[in-house]
């Protein structure tokens, strides 16, 4: 018989310790990008998110108006950035997005401070005519409109949701 010789083979089990380090920097480069990524769209998103709210609220404010056949107020303080229906939860808005009140007639000026009332009856009577919210360069405009209530436009994206 003949003596066979046993092939040695190496044992290569595991990872080196460069190519951990190179995984542990790819990963850590993704997460800080998309970290960046999101927190750039989350004031973005409380933005629109503060507009389509505040439409709502003078939306749900006309309907209550209609039902209980009564008149109901929609309070704007723009001060502390606050609005509610009377006698309803107080809702708030972020303290970077500035809020701006235009009223119908164009010889008034832009209402910037103290409260605002918008009174919803069943005449569907507007006083109001749109209302700004900017956070830095964005502008997001609520219009007034008689039948549907509100209308949102972002004039960054030309976008244009009825409410």
């Amino acid at each position: 018989m003949k003596s066979e010789k046993k092939k040695i083979i190496p044992l290569s089990r595991g990872f080196t310790f460069i190519e951990i380090l190179i995984v542990l920097f790819l990963m850590s480069l993704i997460v800080g990008i998309t970290t960046v990524f999101f927190a750039n769209a989350l004031p973005a998103a409380k933005h629109k998110a503060a507009a389509r709210e505040l439409a709502a609220t003078i939306k749900y404010a006309r309907h209550l108006a209609f039902i209980k056949n009564e008149s109901q107020i929609v309070s704007i303080d723009l001060d502390t950035r606050n609005y509610s229906i009377k006698g309803r939860e107080t809702r708030s808005i972020a303290p970077e997005i500035s809020i701006t009140v235009y009223n119908k007639d164009a010889n008034t000026n832009p209402v910037r401070e103290g409260k605002y009332i918008i009174n919803c009856d069943t005449t569907a009577g507007i006083e109001w005519d749109t209302i700004e919210l900017v956070r830095k360069d964005k502008i997001i405009t609520i219009k007034s409109d008689p039948i549907m209530t509100a209308e949102i436009v972002d004039n960054k994206n030309n976008e244009i949701k009825k409410y």
